[in-house]
């Protein structure tokens, strides 16, 4: 099995967040609780959906990611850029706030 991590977004702020080992939500991704199994995996498509039904969260979803040490890389475009922020202007979004990020996911 691949590794997978479970990202949302915030129900009042918007923001894209990620689900972390203390099972609250982080907007970055190097806090990311990893899920290695097939059982770690149920788990936190569980806490996503309770997420999810006490209105802390929209859309909770998994996503596959490879992995550089400890930190999750997605594996699709569209995660990636979710993680990092904006294509353009690299002044603005999480990879200008977060250094990890941006040494880390390239967006394409």
């Amino acid at each position: 099995m691949s590794a997978h991590i479970l990202t949302a977004n915030h129900l009042i702020e918007g923001g894209v967040v990620y689900l972390t080992a203390d099972n609250e939500w982080s907007g970055n991704i190097a806090d990311a609780r990893i899920a290695k199994s097939e059982e770690e995996l149920a788990a936190i498509t569980e806490e996503g959906q309770s997420a999810l039904a006490n209105n802390k969260v929209v859309d909770p979803h998994t996503v596959p990611v490879s992995l550089e040490g400890d930190f999750a890389i997605p594996t699709h475009v569209k995660e990636r850029i979710r993680a990092k922020g904006p294509t353009i202007h690299p002044q603005f979004g999480k990879q200008a706030e977060i250094p990890a990020i941006a040494e880390n996911i390239a967006t394409y």
